[in-house]
């Protein structure tokens, strides 16, 4: 059955108790190509079948746009203009799967399913972890992919204690990353020194926010992630003048400073 083509009609009324009620009309194999106008012949004969062809107000199908266009060729008597409609859990599940695709998805996909194979493929790794659950109170004892009651759910829900304990954790590099960067241009865009880096509030001040975050040096910002970021806005104030300006407009000064350095 699994190499077999079929096509499935489903009949939905309110009847006059105003109870709604669904009947599937035909189950049929479908032996010729998915075109729209072979879709279209199918559907009309089992319509015709039913003698419903006259009462049929809407049709709803997936998103395939051979099934869309064979609802357009329907001969239908009623005239309904947005008798086509897609099904909307259909189109839901396709702007997900959009979505999923843009790289920080996809991307946190990949690690998701890279830190799930490191733990259920190293009984060590495993035996650790189920350890680290244990010391922050977090139940390891569900195994299904599903909760299926509220008591389960409760339980696996985190307390204000633990998220403090897990607070505190390390962060992992992309993450510390991420905040270095941010760092970085908070001090550059609002002309702060570079000092502040190592002002005790300021630092006090991170900590509160992430416990588990490490303020990085001045060194590191000025001789590492400096370099790194003017190299990446170059590339693209480059790029965008390339791509968008026709002409250019340019503006220049020169000064002296207190040092009377030209």
């Amino acid at each position: 059955m699994a190499q077999n083509s079929y096509i499935s009609l489903t009949a939905h009324i309110i009847n006059n108790e105003w109870l709604p009620k669904s009947f599937t009309l035909a189950t049929q194999k479908m032996e010729e190509q998915h075109t729209a106008v072979n879709l279209a012949e199918k559907l009309t004969r089992i319509l015709d079948d039913w003698e419903i062809n006259g009462k049929v107000s809407t049709v709803i199908t997936d998103n395939a746009k051979n099934v869309v266009n064979a609802v357009k060729l329907l001969l239908l008597t009623i005239d309904n203009e947005n008798m086509d409609v897609t099904c909307a859990a259909h189109s839901l599940q396709l702007a997900i799967s959009t979505a999923l695709k843009d790289e920080i998805f996809s991307e946190l996909i990949k690690q998701c399913s890279s830190l799930v194979g490191h733990f259920k493929h190293s009984n060590v790794a495993k035996q650790s972890l189920f350890k680290k659950q244990e010391h922050l109170g977090i139940s390891s004892s569900v195994t299904d992919r599903t909760v299926t009651s509220l008591y389960i759910a409760q339980k696996l829900e985190i307390t204000e204690s633990q998220w403090l304990k897990i607070e505190i954790l390390p962060l992992g590099a992309s993450r510390r990353k991420i905040i270095d960067q941010q760092v970085l241009k908070m001090v550059v865009k609002k002309y702060y020194p570079f000092s502040i880096v190592e002002d005790r509030e300021f630092v006090q001040f991170l900590n509160l926010l992430n416990p588990g975050y490490t303020l990085a040096s001045r060194k590191t910002l000025l001789k590492s992630l400096l370099p790194i970021m003017y190299n990446e806005i170059h590339d693209k104030v480059k790029q965008d003048i390339k791509d968008h300006a026709k002409y250019v407009s340019n503006t220049t000064d020169s000064w002296t400073s207190i040092k009377n350095e030209n």
